[in-house]
């Protein structure tokens, strides 16, 4: 299961390098100081 709760990867760039590998997605997000797609809070959740 990834970060998402989800067996796929809902991230909207597709052709990231780091697409469906959550750890490496994360740490570098990180480094930038941005949350990744799938920790970003959706409009119709609160």
């Amino acid at each position: 299961m990834l970060e998402n709760g989800k067996n796929i990867c809902d991230c909207k760039n597709e052709k990231c390098i780091r697409h469906g590998k959550c750890s490496e997605c994360i740490e570098f997000h990180r480094k930038l100081e941005q949350l990744p797609y799938c920790k970003k809070t959706k409009l119709g959740n609160k």
